[in-house]
């Protein structure tokens, strides 16, 4: 009795050491759930020379199909006379950051993680006291810009010569993160006084804290589009058919976009991208452009149309 409980004992003893080999064999021949592009960039060890090959080769493919949109779409590459012409509309091209120590050139957006892109770029530029002003993009553009003194002959070199990247984002998804963080209640900001001023002469009593969806829609239709940098399309802030970006950043792909941008500019092996967690706005949005007519919807994507092209975007807000 005795030695058949020891032998019972032994067996189940030997399956379990079985069974448990076979499942740490199986674990680590298992590819870690973290996709490839994003893989040498988790691991954060630092350099370029971390980097896979594979990683890099898909990257630059999926880098040189949108840069073929987006040529597709200006219908020409850009020239430096087109570069003048914008250059004697906007002498100092004040919706560039410009970073001569890592010869990089940054255009950016609001509403396309701008905020977390500046403190970045803040620290590549070395004024990271400027991470500690409430308004950190007016004292970018009204103060460091006017200190460079940008000269015509500069920027044309500089646009020639330096890396150029810019972030984008699905329009409708960037307009309705604009509608929800400077108009939506409880906490509408400054940037409601023109919408509002819109709002009231078709609807009497309204007032900063009750514009709808519907009315925001109906002001960015009939010319308030043109009149904020938060909902004002791509085409008129960053001169995209009179400049040739290097790299196209999308929000969908920030994070390894992000750490390419900053490898391949040569920041500091210790300045990383932080940690994003891009917000889905879709189910939501879905929601909001039922509540549009047909001929709103179909009004809105003719304004933001040229952005849809160019970066690949559909109209069904996927």
């Amino acid at each position: 009795m005795i030695m058949s409980r020891c032998r019972i004992f032994t067996l189940v003893l030997i399956s379990t050491m079985l069974l448990i080999g076979r499942y740490q064999t199986l674990f680590l021949q298992q590819p870690h759930d973290i996709p490839p592009l994003l893989k040498a960039h988790q691991i954060r060890g630092g350099g370029k020379g971390e980097h896979t090959e594979v990683q890099d080769t898909r990257w630059e493919a999926q880098q040189q199909e949108r840069k073929a949109a987006m040529l597709k779409g200006c219908g020409s590459e850009p020239s430096e006379a087109s570069l003048l012409h914008v250059l004697d509309q906007h002498p100092t091209l004040d919706h560039l950051l410009i970073n001569d120590a890592h010869q990089a050139v940054f255009c950016y957006i609001a509403k396309v993680a701008s905020k977390t892109w500046r403190k970045v770029w803040a620290n590549t530029v070395g004024v990271s006291a400027v991470l500690k002003r409430k308004h950190m993009l007016q004292y970018m553009v009204n103060s460091l810009i006017p200190d460079e003194h940008r000269q015509k002959s500069d920027l044309i070199r500089k646009v020639a010569n330096y890396t150029k990247f810019l972030v984008v984002r699905h329009p409708f998804q960037r307009l309705f993160s604009a509608y929800k963080d400077k108009i939506q209640p409880p906490n509408p900001e400054r940037d409601v006084i023109s919408v509002l001023s819109y709002v009231q002469k078709h609807r009497f009593n309204a007032t900063r804290k009750d514009i709808q969806w519907q009315e925001f829609v109906s002001y960015i239709i009939d010319g308030g589009y043109r009149e904020n940098q938060h909902w004002r399309p791509y085409v008129m802030q960053c001169y995209l058919c009179d400049i040739q970006y290097d790299i196209i950043a999308k929000y969908e792909t920030l994070f390894e976009d992000s750490e390419e941008i900053l490898r391949r500019i040569g920041a500091p092996e210790s300045l990383h991208f932080p940690d994003y967690y891009p917000s889905s706005t879709q189910t939501e949005l879905m929601s909001y452009m039922g509540k549009l007519t047909q001929e709103q919807t179909d009004r809105l994507y003719q304004i933001y149309q040229q952005d849809f092209e160019l970066f690949q975007y559909t109209h069904n807000t996927e």
